[in-house]
């Protein structure tokens, strides 16, 4: 989870104090957190919400 952090924060190109707090939501949520999330996230988009 922090590769995918350090990836996603660098992506969107923010500073350090944002992309140490992405780092650790993505490890506090986990693998199976951050899928949940992901899924309800596009679940709304698909369903025009």
């Amino acid at each position: 989870m922090a590769f995918i952090g350090d990836a996603l924060a660098s992506s969107l190109h923010v500073g350090q104090p944002v992309s140490t707090a992405l780092v650790a939501a993505l490890a506090y949520l986990g693998p199976r957190g951050t899928e949940a999330l992901f899924n309800r996230w596009f679940g709304a988009k698909l369903s025009g919400d």
